[in-house]
């Protein structure tokens, strides 16, 4: 049976046979981040620093990329800012090449036949496009509450970058695919929620993300530059459904005086993937074939009340709605490499067929269900929403109340009447937490 599979088909069954299935190790990273985080916050940095830092606090090269997003979130909601960045940026680096401007590495794409034989989740993660987008406005965020403007503003530009290079490497993967794939099952299985897709009509990309819009225009409106803040406040309003954002972008274009005070609230946590399997018959083997694609499914109903003096913050970002933005976006790739896999599987399958005889189909089917599997890691420590609102006020105290997570919480938050003063606040079940920055005379 070995020869006809040949050495690395063979190695590769024999392993998911001793190791009981394989495609495994991406379905643990969702069930490792619920048991942590449910031990709290500071379980998940401990646990997850062990593993992935070295002695001198810098991320390991061999370092499992879905678990240094995870710890660059969890270091940030922690204030940890400078450790947050210094982890992000290693994920960063590995994804983007910045010799002569940022260009997106395609080499684990999946796009080459011989990659495409092999299931989903056994190589290294490679980011969702809106979590590459998210990274760069955490890292942002950090720089900001670190009271570091140039920093923040270099996160700004790449975002920007990234953002154009992403949209080409999503236009190129649909130009790979070509004719009907399939008799439609999948796409029955795996079509986007109704509400989700009417909400997603504001949206043109994944990658168009307003809170990083939201973030890149406080950016630029604490350095000045206000035509900057002008073109993100723009680009926010267009993109998100957030009355805010909209006042925001009048106040700018001169309706009204610019607000002095940010405040941004994250809350809930970000939806998770799951498999979705379908199964067909191939009589010319005999064999079962399993097909399965990632999906992604929403985490509660979190949503946060959140008030700045006498102002009410609106959400400005969903993430469920980026991420299936980018399902949408993706889903013809996704059928095409899962095909892909299905026709290289299909060798493999008569070569048994003719060297096993009857028991070639039972092998084969045995063999596809270990084998196949769809990559369900994801960042699951992003905000399921970010809201946003902007106040003029001309106190040295700002307060906040937060309700989220069947808590409430009230901050009485120290701010600089004349200057630009940014509040972040976080808001899920590890707990509800501020933090300020202030720039400016």
């Amino acid at each position: 049976m070995w020869r006809a599979l040949g050495r690395p088909a063979a190695a590769l069954t024999l392993a998911c046979l001793l190791a009981g299935g394989c495609a495994m190790d991406s379905k643990l990273h969702s069930y490792k981040m619920e048991r942590l985080e449910s031990a709290g916050l500071g379980k998940v940095v401990r646990e997850l620093s062990d593993g992935l830092v070295d002695e001198n606090g810098e991320p390991k090269k061999d370092s499992d990329t879905a678990d240094l997003l995870e710890l660059g979130a969890a270091l940030s909601e922690n204030g940890q800012f400078e450790r947050s960045n210094a982890v992000l940026e290693a994920v960063y680096r590995r994804f983007v090449e910045s010799e002569e401007g940022p260009v997106i590495s395609l080499r684990k794409t999946g796009s080459s036949f011989a990659e495409a034989t092999i299931s989903s989740g056994l190589s290294e993660y490679e980011p969702a496009e809106f979590e590459k987008i998210f990274l760069l406005a955490i890292k942002e965020k950090n720089y900001l509450l670190m009271g570091d403007l140039e920093g923040a503003a270099v996160e700004a530009r790449r975002a920007r970058l990234i953002e154009r290079v992403l949209r080409e490497k999503v236009d190129s993967e649909k130009a790979s695919v070509t004719g009907d794939l399939s008799d439609g099952r999948a796409e029955r299985k795996l079509r986007v929620p109704e509400e989700a897709r009417l909400r997603m009509a504001r949206i043109s990309s994944s990658t168009e993300n307003p809170f990083a819009m939201l973030l890149t225009a406080f950016t630029h409106i604490a350095r000045g530059e206000i035509d900057d803040a002008t073109i993100e406040a723009r680009r926010a309003a267009l993109a998100s459904e957030s009355g805010q954002a909209q006042n925001l972008l009048s106040a700018l274009e001169g309706a009204g005086p610019l607000p002095n005070v940010y405040i941004f609230a994250l809350c809930g946590r970000a939806p998770v993937k799951r498999q979705v399997d379908v199964r067909l018959i191939n009589f010319s083997t005999g064999a079962m074939q399993k097909l399965s694609f990632p999906t992604y499914n929403p985490r509660g109903r979190e949503s946060c009340a959140v008030r700045a003096e006498d102002v009410a913050l609106e959400p400005a970002a969903f993430t469920d709605l980026l991420a299936y933005k980018e399902f949408e976006e993706k889903l013809p790739y996704e059928i095409f490499k899962t095909f892909t896999r299905a026709i290289a599987r299909t060798a493999k399958d008569a070569a048994l067929q003719r060297e096993m005889k009857g028991l070639g189909g039972l092998i084969g089917t045995i063999s596809n269900e270990l084998m196949e599997g769809a990559d369900t890691r994801s960042w699951t420590m992003l905000p399921k929403m970010v809201y946003f609102g902007a106040v003029n006020s001309s106190a040295e105290e700002l307060r906040v109340e937060v309700e989220a997570a069947g808590d409430d919480r009230r901050f009485d938050l120290k701010i600089n009447p004349g200057g630009i003063n940014l509040i972040v606040v976080t808001a899920n079940a590890q707990g509800i937490a501020a933090n300020t920055a202030s720039f400016g005379p």
